[in-house]
Formats: C-alpha cells, sequence, structure tokens
C-alpha cells in the first residue's frame, strides 16, 4: 500500500530535519579563529611573500602591500583560502621538521629552500600545499607589479594625476 503524505506532514518532516541539521551547525560555525591564531598565519603568509618578492634596495611584496590583496581574496575565495591554509601549514611545520623553528624566524634562504621543496614534491600529502603555492604565485607578482611599489621597481610612472594620454583628441584635424 502506498501512503501518501500531506503538505503539512512533508513540511514538518523537512522543517525538523532543518532543526536537527541547524543544531550541529554552531560547532563549525563558532570555530573562528582567535586573534592570536589570525596573527600569527598573517605573520607566515608575511614571510611568504617575504620570500617571494624580498625587500633589498626596492619594496618587496611585504611593503606593497600584497598581503592584504591575498588576504582579502581569500575571504571570498574559498578554494584560494583553503589552499592557502594548507601551503601555509606545510610550510610551517616544513620549518619545524627542518630548523625547529617557526617559518618567520628563518633566514631567507631557508624560507626559499622550504618553498622550493614544498613547490617541487611529488609527495601527495603535499599536493594541497602545492596548488596553495602555484595559485598563491601568480597573484603576488600580479598585485606586486601593479602596486606602486612594483611599477617603481620597472621604472614606470604612475600616470595619474596627470592622466593617460587623449591620442582621440590628438588624431582629430586641426583648423
Amino acid at each position: 500500500m502506498i501512503r501518501t503524505l500531506s503538505r503539512r506532514d512533508f513540511m514538518s518532516w523537512i522543517g525538523s530535519g532543518a532543526v536537527a541539521w541547524a543544531l550541529t551547525v554552531p560547532a563549525w560555525s563558532s570555530a573562528q579563529p582567535d586573534a592570536a591564531k589570525m596573527e600569527a598565519r598573517k605573520a607566515v603568509l608575511d614571510a611568504v611573500l617575504d620570500t617571494m618578492i624580498p625587500a633589498d634596495d626596492t619594496p618587496g611584496a611585504r611593503e606593497a602591500g600584497v598581503a592584504h590583496l591575498i588576504d582579502a581574496m581569500a575571504e571570498t575565495n574559498a578554494a584560494l583560502r583553503h589552499y592557502l591554509n594548507a601551503l601555509l601549514d606545510e610550510v610551517e611545520r616544513a620549518a619545524m621538521a627542518r630548523d625547529d623553528q617557526p617559518f618567520t624566524l628563518l633566514p631567507l634562504t631557508t624560507r626559499e629552500s622550504i618553498l622550493r621543496e614544498v613547490f617541487a614534491s611529488s609527495d601527495e600529502e603535499r599536493r594541497e600545499a602545492r596548488t596553495g603555492f602555484m595559485m598563491l604565485r601568480g597573484d603576488v607578482f600580479a598585485f606586486y607589479y601593479l602596486s606602486d611599489a612594483g611599477r617603481a621597481t620597472l621604472g614606470y610612472e604612475t600616470p595619474f594625476p596627470r592622466g593617460y594620454p587623449d591620442y582621440a583628441a590628438a588624431l582629430e584635424p586641426r583648423p
């Protein structure tokens, strides 16, 4: 015998399922990272960026504000956030395993070596960290060379406030 389900029973069944699901969600959504953990993660990101484009006689990625732009992108892009977190976790783990020090305290050459090791590794456990590095690399260089500091490094002057030349006006016939 086929039992028919009234609309009221169906809505009650759906509602109770939604309530049951909602009771489990706060355990996930309330697990916001604390301020100290967020600051530590930002410090590792700054160190990674400083390793990719270090400051010398010209500003590096940190001074150009690239970390702020990467953070803003990661807030709205769940995939980037996931892979970036995997990368930051892996470089921190690799630094502790290699030198028993956080990544942020290592010299530039050691940080470069760790990033090279993560990127070149064929280890399946590092796949997400490699993906994070590949996603980050293009954005870091794009953001850096689009910044005022990056353009100045290349010798480009910002066209503003002078603006771009009006080529259309130059082509108009003159009386």
